[in-house]
């Protein structure tokens, strides 16, 4: 990690994480508009990293054209130097995003369901984001989006909804804000106020 120079030197981690279509882009740019708070939306990197962390660990098996001897070192490697390169491609984008003195930094993707466990391993003491939506509304837009039936969006939804509620059983709840998209589009600025403060 860096110095007392970075714009993340004394930020913690913040995941915005929810089913498709609950309203996490919404709740990114009204975090990201906060000049302590950096949130970028679906870069993917916790998902790619979680993702070639585990294939690593398999070498061969996981049907890659690597890995048929001391792919497991790899593996822990990988593993062990993950979050640093995480952390200096977040302080790359604060300096894009011309940000300093942050108290916030993170990722929004509905599909982190992928690599909750490379998120606890990495980030334990980890803030959440937990977006909520009527699951009927979220599985009707899931349906439009992606040209499905409502009942195959439905399962969808119930995919992701189980993987995080499961996941949450396991955090502190206290690292844990719920935010209803229902209410936010409410009371935009006082749910907005309001996770502001709870941060």
């Amino acid at each position: 990690m860096t110095g007392k120079s970075s714009p993340l030197a004394d930020a913690r981690p913040l995941f915005l994480i929810g089913p498709p279509r609950s309203g996490t882009t919404l709740m990114t740019r009204i975090l990201n508009a906060h000049p302590e708070v950096l949130m970028t939306n679906e870069t993917a990197v916790f998902i790619q990293l979680g993702e070639l962390i585990e294939k690593s660990a398999r070498g061969i098996e996981a049907g890659i054209s690597y890995g048929k001897e001391y792919n497991n070192l790899w593996s822990q490697k990988l593993r062990e130097n993950a979050p640093d390169l995480i952390f200096s491609y977040y302080e790359d984008i604060a300096k894009e995003q011309g940000k300093a003195g942050l108290a916030f930094w993170g990722e929004k993707h509905p599909h982190m369901s992928q690599c909750l466990d490379v998120l606890s391993s990495f980030y334990p003491e980890a803030t959440y984001v937990y977006a909520l939506r009527d699951p009927r509304d979220s599985a009707c837009s899931i349906a439009e989006m992606n040209s499905v039936p409502v009942g195959d969006a439905l399962n969808t939804w119930k995919t992701f909804s189980d993987a995080y509620e499961n996941f949450f059983q396991h955090q502190d709840p206290q690292r844990v804000i719920e935010v209803s998209y229902e209410d936010l589009v409410h009371d935009y600025i006082g749910v907005s106020e309001s996770l502001f403060e709870r941060l």
